[in-house]
């Protein structure tokens, strides 16, 4: 409370104004100028004008206007008071004010704070990109923003009072919306991530898709309506659609291929395998998708195999690119040999944000290829032997008729030549015994079924052994030809073998037996042929042979040679 005195310009203050003034002495006196003085500079002038004109006459006033108190305190206040004269005094007019001066900073902060709420609801709500709506419990339209109405392409004034189903008819599932609303009223819970499809008259044309959220509207505890935002996502959903078939087209690509194909993320984390990496190790996605791609199935096999591929990945991530055959573990415990590769992916700054690891199933070209260099090896131990056999007739021939050298030493070799093209055409297994009879008789093939006589049951031979009888069968046609059975129109071949087991061997018995040729005389001296006959073919088969020149043909027999252990 004051009092002025308007004739002096004093004052009289009382103890709760002296501290509403920052004035906490013990003098209970001042001066309109002095409170002029702790006005806000701002607000001084407009004060001492309107206190100046409430003076001058006597009346009430009623003034707000803030206080600067010390440096930097702020208080507004509300001074309310009456002017009053004295009755029969010296001088007429206004001699006096009484009032009160009151705190109403709180007041005025609230105030403010109220103020600046309401604008910014305002303003969000006129100005939001959002649309933005609220309807009552029976839900029609109460109030629409501007971007609402863009979307339905309807004025705002047009919503008020209508549902809407009576203004969007062509929105889809809208039964099921209104289902969600009365639950909304029911629950008082929001419901949010609401996806929305269908025509509006802004473009009766064509499908949109929208994403609203609706909120329960609640006033004194009571929910009297519903408040809804919603985004226009047109664009995103048809790029989400894009991107999903963009992603659906490249993994059918990817589960297309014949090779293994996985992605990683920047942490090594298996985040896509391809159908044949997942079925040719009998897995599931979720058995790895989501794991370190060294703890995932293919590579549990070894700790040594993981403990490089964490090196790889590694260095992969630095931007490095590793290649080389590994073995990866499939389904039913079986291990096969990939050619795998590891690839960084970069983004536009050059940063590597993915790996790609990818695989081809090599151990089929690895066993080729192992299979590919024992056959050279093979054919290079063959070669020696057949160099070897071709040096040992060359130097048995010369010697033992070195006037006829060329022709025997030719007609040797071809023969061996012979079964060396049974030997290719079999990829040096194994050859047929008949089939190599024939090719040492093709001379005389003719005669066979005639004059030649073969018989016996089915032989698999392997190629040295082949080698070796190849060469004693043409010593016998080429002797038979040119001086036994076969050289006249009357003679006789009768080629028989056999076939027994003892014990884990094969034993097979052959005869060579000649009929109805000239007489035969047993020559002096013994050649190289003899030598095949005898020698060469005993040591290749472990058995023993007999020779005989009979006066009405030559018998030549192999008895119980163990095929068993030479046969492949």
């Amino acid at each position: 409370m004051y009092e002025l005195n308007l004739e002096t310009g004093s004052a009289i203050w009382s103890r709760e104004l002296q501290h509403i003034l920052g004035e906490d002495g013990d003098a209970a006196t001042g001066s309109v100028e002095m409170a002029l003085r702790l006005v806000h500079p701002d607000d001084r002038a407009r004060v001492r004008e309107e206190m100046n004109a409430a003076l001058r006459q006597p009346d009430c006033y009623d003034l707000e206007y803030r206080l600067l108190v010390g440096q930097s305190e702020v208080k507004w206040v509300r001074d309310r008071g009456e002017v009053l004269t004295t009755p029969g005094g010296a001088t007429e007019g206004p001699r006096r004010a009484v009032g009160v001066l009151i705190d109403i900073t709180r007041r005025k902060n609230a105030e403010r704070s109220l103020a600046s709420s309401d604008a910014l609801l305002t303003s969000l709500f006129t100005n939001s990109p959002v649309g933005i709506g609220a309807w009552d419990r029976n839900f029609r339209y109460i109030r629409v923003n501007k971007a609402l109405a863009r979307i339905n392409g309807i004025a705002p004034a047009d919503h008020i009072g209508k549902t809407p189903e009576e203004l969007l008819p062509d929105l889809e599932g809208v039964h099921a919306l209104y289902a969600g609303w009365r639950r909304i009223l029911r629950t008082g819970k929001p419901w949010l991530d609401v996806d929305i499809t269908g025509k509006t008259p802004a473009d009766p044309d064509a499908i949109k898709f929208w994403r609203a959220h609706f909120f329960p509207i609640r006033t004194d505890d009571e929910i009297t309506g519903i408040a809804v935002t919603v985004e226009d996502v047109t664009v995103e959903h048809h790029a989400e659609t894009v991107l999903r078939d963009t992603a659906r087209h490249l993994q059918r690509v990817l589960d297309g291929t014949v090779g293994f194909v996985g992605i990683l993320d920047a942490e090594s984390t298996l985040i896509e395998a391809n159908a044949p990496a997942l079925a040719g190790a009998g897995l599931q996605r979720s058995d790895v998708i989501g794991k370190k791609f060294w703890d995932t199935h293919w590579w549990s096999h070894d700790e040594g195999v993981r403990s490089r591929l964490k090196l790889d990945v590694a260095a992969v991530a630095e931007g490095q690119t590793v290649r080389r055959d590994v073995d990866v573990l499939m389904k039913d415990g079986k291990k096969i040999t990939i050619d795998f590769q590891l690839s960084p992916v970069r983004d536009e700054k050059g940063d590597v944000t993915h790996l790609i690891p990818s695989g081809f199933d090599v151990t089929e070209r690895n066993e080729a290829l192992a299979h590919l260099q024992m056959l050279m090896e093979e054919v290079n131990h063959r070669s020696k032997n057949v160099l070897s056999l071709v040096q040992a007739i060359a130097r048995q021939t010369v010697r033992a008729t070195p006037e006829g050298f060329l022709t025997k030493f030719s007609a040797r070799i071809s023969a061996l030549a012979k079964a060396q093209d049974l030997l290719v055409a079999s990829n040096w297994s194994s050859i047929n015994l008949e089939t190599l009879i024939q090719s040492q008789l093709a001379y005389f093939k003719d005669s066979i079924g005639g004059r030649i006589h073969l018989a016996g049951p089915p032989i698999v031979l392997s190629s040295q052994a082949a080698q070796s009888l190849s060469l004693v069968l043409h010593e016998l046609a080429t002797n038979a030809g040119k001086y036994g059975a076969l050289s006249n129109h009357h003679g006789r071949v009768d080629i028989e073998w056999s076939l027994e087991t003892d014990e884990s061997d094969q034993l097979m018995s052959l005869t060579w037996s000649e009929t109805g040729g000239p007489i035969v005389k047993e020559p002096t001296r013994s050649g190289f042929g003899s030598l095949l006959i005898k020698t060469m073919v005993e040591s290749t088969f472990d058995a023993s042979s007999e020779l005989s020149y009979r006066k009405e043909g030559v018998v030549w027999r192999l008895r119980r040679a163990r095929i068993g252990k030479t046969c492949i």
